[in-house]
This record gives C-alpha cells, sequence and structure tokens, in this order.
C-alpha cells in the first residue's frame, strides 16, 4: 500500500490520537489551552529584552523596536516548530513501547501525530503574530493566504526528520541530546535574530543551505512586507524535503521490524475466542539476539552482507487446529514457547517459517507473566479482646 493511502486509510486513529495529544499536553494545567499562547509571547518579550534592550540591536533599515520583536517572532515560530520535532521525536516510539509488541499497530502514525501537534502550537503563535501585525501595523497583507502554501512543504520536512529521528531514538539513547544541540546550533545559525542579507557573501551561501533559512525568510515577506512568495526557491525547497521525507519514511519502515527486540516490553498474549477456527501448520519463531542495539540497526541497513546477531529458536514445528466450540489449553515449562505461540496466533509476532490462519477474530485478553501485587489478600487484622483502656485491675 502507497503512503497516501496508508494515510487515508488511518485517518481516524491519526485524528483521535493527534487530538488527544493536544488536549493531554495541558491537561491538568490551570491555564490548559492557554499555555499555547502565553509561551511564545514569553519568549518574544525574552529575547527582545536580551537583544534589544540590553545589547541595544536593530533590524537593518528598520529603527522601530516592534518591528525588531515581530521579525524576531517569525523566526522563532519557524524555529520551534523545528525544535519541538527534533526533541520529541526521539522517545515517540519508546515511550509508546506497549504499542510495538502488545498489539498490530501502525507505528508511522505516531511521528506524525507528533508532528500536527506541534503543528497546531505553530498556528496559534501564527494567530498571535497576525494580531500583533493587526494591532501595530493596522492592516493584513493579503499574501498572508499564502502560509498554508509555504508551510507544506515544510511539514513534509518536518515528517521526514521525525521518521528519522523515531528510529534512530530506538536503537541509540544518545540522540535525545544530540537532539537538543542541533536544536541550539540551528537557533542561531539561522536568521532568526538577525536578516540574511546581513552576512557577507560565503557566510550567505552556507546559511542558505539551512532548513529554516528559506522558510524563515518566507514567512517575514508574506506577513510583514506583503510580498508573494519566492515560487522558484519555494520549488527547490519542496523537492528537497519530498526527498528527505521519502528517506525518512524508508529508513523508519526498514528498521521497525527490530523495534520490537530492542524495547523492553512486556510481551501481550491472546485467548482465541469459541467462535474462531485457528491453523497453525508448521509455525517456527526464531529471534535474533544482539549484543548491542546499534547491531540491530546495522543489521537492517547491510544485513546482506553480514550477520549481526545470533539465532535462538523459540518454538518450532507446531502443527493444530481448534475447531469450532473446542478449547485450547497449552501447557508447558518456562521457555518451552507458550507466550510466542499465543503471539503468533494474534497476529502481534509473525512466524519464521510455517504460517497461522485465524478464521475470526482474536483479540489479546489476558497479559500473562505480570507479577502479581505481594499481598493480593490481606489477612484479617487481630481485634483486640479488651476494648476498655484503663488497665485490668489486678487479682490476687
Amino acid at each position: 500500500m502507497s503512503l497516501p493511502r496508508r494515510v487515508w486509510a488511518r485517518r481516524d486513529v491519526f485524528w483521535e490520537l493527534t487530538k488527544r495529544d493536544v488536549v493531554g499536553r495541558y491537561s491538568g494545567s490551570f491555564l490548559g489551552l492557554l499555555w499555547s499562547f502565553f509561551n511564545p509571547l514569553l519568549m518574544l518579550a525574552v529575547y527582545t529584552l536580551a537583544f534589544r534592550v540590553f545589547l541595544g540591536m536593530r533590524w537593518p533599515n528598520m529603527p522601530s523596536g516592534i518591528d525588531f520583536s515581530l521579525m524576531i517572532f517569525c523566526g522563532m515560530i519557524v524555529h520551534s516548530l523545528l525544535a519541538e520535532c527534533l526533541m520529541r521525536a526521539p522517545t515517540v516510539i519508546v515511550s509508546q513501547s506497549n504499542l510495538v509488541k502488545r498489539v498490530v499497530f501502525p507505528l508511522a502514525i505516531l511521528p506524525c501525530v507528533m508532528v500536527a501537534s506541534s503543528l497546531f502550537n505553530a498556528f496559534l503563535s501564527l494567530v498571535v503574530l497576525l494580531i500583533f501585525v493587526l494591532i501595530f501595523k493596522h492592516e493584513l497583507h493579503p499574501t498572508v493566504l499564502y502560509l498554508p502554501v509555504l508551510y507544506a512543504p515544510y511539514v513534509l520536512l518536518l515528517c521526514g526528520v521525525s521518521w528519522l529521528m523515531a528510529s534512530l531514538g530506538v536503537f541509540i539513547r544518545d540522540v535525545v541530546q544530540v537532539a537538543g544541540v542541533i536544536s541550539a546550533m540551528l537557533m542561531f545559525l539561522s536568521p532568526v535574530f538577525y536578516p540574511e542579507l546581513s552576512l557577507k557573501e560565503p557566510y550567505r551561501d552556507w546559511i542558505a543551505l539551512n532548513p529554516l533559512t528559506t522558510i524563515i525568510e518566507q514567512t517575514r515577506q508574506l506577513v510583514l512586507f506583503g510580498q508573494p512568495p519566492d515560487w522558484h526557491a519555494l520549488g527547490l525547497y519542496t523537492l528537497a524535503a519530498v526527498a528527505v521525507m521519502l528517506f525518512g519514511y524508508f529508513w523508519f519502515q526498514r528498521t521497525r521490524d527490530g523495534f520490537a527486540d530492542v524495547l523492553e516490553a512486556i510481551p501481550t498474549h491472546a485467548v482465541p475466542t469459541a467462535e474462531a477456527v485457528i491453523e497453525v501448520r508448521g509455525a517456527g519463531k526464531c529471534y535474533q539476539l544482539y549484543d548491542k542495539p546499534v547491531h540491530r540497526m546495522l543489521q537492517s541497513l547491510i544485513g546482506g552482507t553480514r550477520r549481526f546477531y545470533r539465532e535462538f529458536w523459540a518454538l518450532r514445528g507446531v502443527d493444530f487446529e481448534v475447531r469450532r466450540g473446542e478449547t485450547l489449553g497449552i501447557i508447558g515449562r518456562n521457555g518451552a514457547g507458550k507466550s510466542t505461540l499465543l503471539q503468533l496466533i494474534a497476529g502481534t509476532l509473525r512466524p519464521s517459517e510455517g504460517h497461522t490462519a485465524v478464521h475470526g477474530r482474536v483479540a489479546a485478553l489476558l497479559e500473562l507473566r505480570q507479577r502479581l501485587q505481594p499481598r493480593v489478600h490481606r489477612p484479617p487484622e487481630r481485634v483486640p479482646e479488651r476494648l476498655d483502656p484503663r488497665p485490668e485491675p489486678r487479682r490476687d
């Protein structure tokens, strides 16, 4: 199934997860979603105070202080969107490890949900920007209608980067710290606090390669100066964004089979319903054991030339069928493959050999291997024989 069809087929799941992520981010707070408005305003106030008041910086050919603040605000919106995606993407799969092994779930949706949630915050920041422009400039240029066209390739770029970072975050946990450093570097290597034209020629060419430069400069042209987009630059940017998106999606799909081997998730097991007809023919499951998580990623990418794992057959040569109305019980020692067999039937694992067929529905209802609480049933407390606090009279 192609990528657009997969996205359209999972649109309901995508919408519900995005809504839950947006609402859950501010659940329990006093201001709720209003923090989406106050956060960019507070950051704008801090940067304006630091660069405009303390350092005395001015925007070229724009002496007004409010113009300096609006210019910075445009750059902050674009950078904050990328920074949030970079910081959250490495943990988006790790934090949802129950969806990796317990159920059959389209994992590629999770980074897209994160991008959509971040885009919602950027949209609110753009609304705040337009309100400030209307208050201080007394007009809104009709070129603001081009903003969706401008941000469409930027969103594609963010999806590709998020897929890549989400995959790397599973195998290499240091990606989270590296993402913070990259985000800080991009802030000062992008025209957020200065215009691109203020740089000298050699540095201007290098800064143009920054993925934020085109979007920041075009946002300022559309919102503050009323100029149409640079279609030539936007077209080249779109081609590059599509290439990054396809590469990120290919990387994610190529390495996703190794997520379950790395994440320490409690496996989910299934109990077949009485209406289902189950057929298991020559089923076997071989696990690939890796010494390091990064070896799993290397196996997915260059596994054709070298093997980075050891084989462990948890199950092999299983044949049986369950007819309607029958009940099946699986008994065996620890490590005999009972849990693996149930996962093969439920569809959360794919057999390495043979096949399993379920003519009906099988749902993961019961989770085994969960430790019970040490004191499930408390013994009845001892009732004292004497409730009178006065001392018992002495008997001679």
